[in-house]
């Protein structure tokens, strides 16, 4: 009745893990957020991850057990969306920070994710930021990079004062390409997996 611990689930993702002959485990989104049933999906913090199974150090402890055992660890991380709870980025400053002024629509059926607006120069380092902090805090063999059709689809010519519609998907294909170059640079071997989801938007 209560959530495994990172340092719990360590030992038992080692076992199934063998005992299947993988070489990796990719992990769900662990960035910290409010909605549990989002699955993490929704962030609120894209620099911690999520208090729910421990402590950063306890995070580290799993990531290093299952290196030692000769595991990979591949994490699914979101630079689509983010949670519009009002402690996390949504008008972060009170006014669309990160988010775009006017979504074309939102990104989660009931609306509770906000799509990143990455016509922002600032917006795009940040995400850049939180990817690479990842790798180079917790030492992740690869990112799953979640929500491609979203970010293809979802970015309107002139960022923040973008008519509905309008698309320029140079925006967004620039920030992948400018993402995926920075980590073989500075990561070499560390895998970039993109998610392709486009069937489930249409």
């Amino acid at each position: 009745d209560r959530f495994l611990r990172y340092r719990e689930a360590a030992l038992l993702l080692v076992d199934h893990a063998r005992s299947l002959g993988f070489t990796h485990v990719e992990l769900l989104p662990i960035t910290e957020h409010a909605a549990y049933g989002s699955w993490g999906y929704q962030p609120t913090a894209f620099f911690a991850p999520t208090a729910r199974y421990g402590t950063p150090q306890d995070f580290m402890y799993l990531v290093d057990y299952l290196h030692r055992h000769g595991i990979g660890v591949i994490l699914d991380w979101v630079p689509a969306c983010f949670g519009s709870d009002a402690h996390g980025l949504c008008r972060f400053d009170g006014t669309p920070l990160f988010e775009l002024a006017a979504p074309l629509q939102p990104i989660a059926p009931e609306g509770t994710a906000l799509p990143f607006d990455l016509g922002r120069p600032e917006v795009q380092s940040f995400l850049l930021s939180s990817a690479l902090f990842w790798l180079d805090y917790y030492h992740l063999d690869g990112l799953r990079v979640g929500g491609l059709a979203e970010i293809l689809a979802r970015v309107p010519e002139g960022g923040l004062s973008a008519s509905p519609g309008a698309f320029r998907q140079d925006l967004a294909v620039g920030f992948l390409q400018r993402l995926t170059d920075t980590v073989r640079r500075e990561y070499p071997g560390v895998v970039t997996i993109g998610e392709e989801t486009s069937a489930e938007w249409k």
